[in-house]
């Protein structure tokens, strides 16, 4: 079982919220998990701390809010036929990824996620190494907003990834479908900037991560 030296006992189902499992003991690494219990999702294998290890993402959630993403991620790594939980992370979330191989034949993940408050609505596009995992504002590669205010009207949209050299290099678009100002008395003055109506990123994996390699 993937959760056996994580959970107390097997996760059940609990109606109307899904899977559950009380959590054991464990040290500091688990302390984004505040309410001894956790909800997996989904999971993903790979090779993420080396080409030769054999790893799992559980994407899931404990106790998480709207800052913490509502989520987080269980990252576990088999040794000597078990599987040893490594950390809890909240906020990192993995449950729409695609694995990526680094030139040393390591894997990361480049993820897509949705958010929305006070009006914006947010598609993020971001990179995640599970060797050293970080949060969203340092492995942020683009994003699309929409949102109508008094000021300033704008639509964005995301295109689909597209994917060159066997997964080792991707290009995205951002359009702007939709932009236009309000009343100038309403915005107190404040000068808005039209952004372009089309650009395109393209991005090349490193060992080290996802690099930038063009933009138009």
């Amino acid at each position: 079982m993937l959760l056996r030296a994580f959970c107390e006992a097997e996760p059940k189902v609990v109606a109307g919220i899904g899977l559950e499992c009380r959590v054991r003991a464990l040290d500091p690494a688990f302390n984004d998990i505040i309410d001894n219990t956790f909800h997996p999702v989904g999971v993903t294998f790979g090779h993420f701390l080396g080409p030769a290890s054999e790893d799992a993402a559980v994407n899931g959630w404990s106790a998480e809010t709207h800052p913490y993403r509502w989520g987080g991620t269980l990252l576990l790594t088999k040794r000597d036929a078990k599987w040893k939980p490594l950390w809890y992370k909240s906020a990192l979330i993995v449950h729409s990824c695609e694995k990526m191989a680094t030139p040393d034949s390591r894997e990361i993940l480049l993820c897509e996620d949705e958010d929305g408050g006070m009006g914006h609505r947010l598609h993020y596009l971001y990179a995640v190494d599970l060797r050293h995992p970080a949060d969203l504002g340092k492995t942020l590669l683009t994003r699309a907003e929409s949102f109508e205010d008094s000021c300033t009207v704008q639509q964005q949209i995301m295109d689909a990834v597209h994917w060159m050299d066997q997964h080792r290099g991707f290009s995205v678009t951002v359009r702007t479908t939709e932009w236009r100002r309000g009343s100038v008395t309403d915005c107190w003055g404040i000068v808005a900037t039209r952004p372009p109506s089309s650009v395109r990123l393209q991005f090349a994996v490193a060992n080290d991560g996802v690099q930038i390699a063009k933009a138009r």
